[in-house]
């Protein structure tokens, strides 16, 4: 009994000092986060240190994707604090415009995540398959994704009008920001 006692203590032991490993305390915190309607995110940091490194990631697609790494320069030293002020330009399409900050270096930390909604986009009719030979408008502007009936991306970009000249003749499927549709290329 003496002996499973003492095994149950070392493993609770053990148990609370890995806790301790996995959750370090964060030296970066997050100030101002904002974004103004032309597309330019900006993003306040305190640390300690001398330098920042990360990245700015774009909810696109159903999944984030990167879209700029970055390292912060220091600004301001108050209270053992470092200050940066950070900017980029990002590209807005029409509808929810979803972005987040996330700091590699020197800790791990995600901003929580900043929307901006620039309008809604037009609504495409499922049941009316688009055929073209060139061009796609699509009367509003959004990131793209063009796939061939196997699944493989064969264009990708942002804008209003997709040029898919290029593209051999047959049934594709264009991801946007609102959502996916088919078109066939004559």
């Amino acid at each position: 009994m003496r002996k499973s006692h003492f095994i149950l203590t070392f493993i609770l032991i053990l148990l609370v000092s890995i806790n301790g490993l996995a959750q370090p305390h964060s030296k970066v915190r997050f100030g101002e986060i904002s974004i103004s309607t032309d597309g330019l995110l900006k993003w306040e940091t305190f640390y300690k240190g001398q330098h920042l490194k990360g990245h700015v990631e774009q909810f696109r697609w159903n999944k984030w994707i990167v879209i700029s790494s970055f390292e912060s320069l220091t600004i301001s030293d108050k209270k053992g604090e470092t200050m940066s002020d950070d900017t980029l330009r990002v590209f807005l399409s029409t509808g929810q415009n979803k972005f987040r900050i996330v700091i590699a270096e020197p800790s791990l930390l995600t901003s929580t995540d900043i929307t901006l909604n620039m309008g809604v986009p037009p609504s495409h009719e499922p049941g009316n398959i688009i055929k073209t030979d060139s061009l796609l408008d699509l009367g509003y502007t959004s990131h793209y994704e063009v796939f061939d009936e196997n699944g493989r991306t064969m264009l990708h970009g942002e804008g209003a009008i997709i040029n898919v000249h290029s593209l051999p003749k047959g049934v594709y499927y264009l991801s946007l920001d609102k959502g996916l549709m088919e078109f066939i290329k004559k």
